[in-house]
């Protein structure tokens, strides 16, 4: 199965964040590890994509940003912010999306894994049955057998 295409990077208060897939580790995880926020040198908040600048519109009606007044400075700002968070949150919900499925792909993998075990514990329980058998069979000839040997007269005797 090739890799799965990495999500969409997160950005929060200058950290970029990409989920890491750990097995073909084909993606990348990015973080300021300086600890810094974005007033002591940080990376900037991002600009709105305006690719994506409608994309509010996709919210459910009572988590769209409500539209600014045109005359009010403050107004405008606070719907660019929410509109900028709804793209970010549109964006996180697609990601979550995406690791559920990538999830449940995993854990039918893991179903499909669990199964192959289960068979190879039968079959070693089965072999081990057998040897088990196989152990008193010989250990019941050995018994009768003791007082029936013969030594040849040329053996040597043990």
């Amino acid at each position: 199965m090739p890799p799965l295409p990495a999500p969409p990077a997160r950005r929060r208060t200058g950290i970029v964040t990409t989920i890491r897939d750990t097995v073909s580790c084909s993606w990348i995880f990015y973080s300021n590890s300086s600890g810094s926020t974005p007033a002591e040198g940080g990376a900037p908040p991002p600009e709105p994509d305006p690719d994506l600048d409608s994309m509010h519109m996709m919210l459910d009606p009572h988590l769209r940003p409500i539209s600014p007044d045109l005359n009010n400075e403050e107004s405008k700002r606070i719907f660019e912010e929410h509109k900028q968070l709804a793209q970010e949150y549109l964006k996180i919900q697609t990601e979550l999306a995406y690791l559920s499925k990538h999830k449940s792909e995993l854990e039918e993998q893991m179903d499909d894994d669990e199964l192959r075990q289960k068979r190879e514990i039968i079959q070693l329980e089965k072999e081990k049955d057998s040897l088990i058998k196989l152990y008193c069979t010989l250990k019941k000839q050995c018994a009768r057998a003791d007082g029936d040997w013969l030594l040849a007269p040329d053996a040597p005797p043990e």
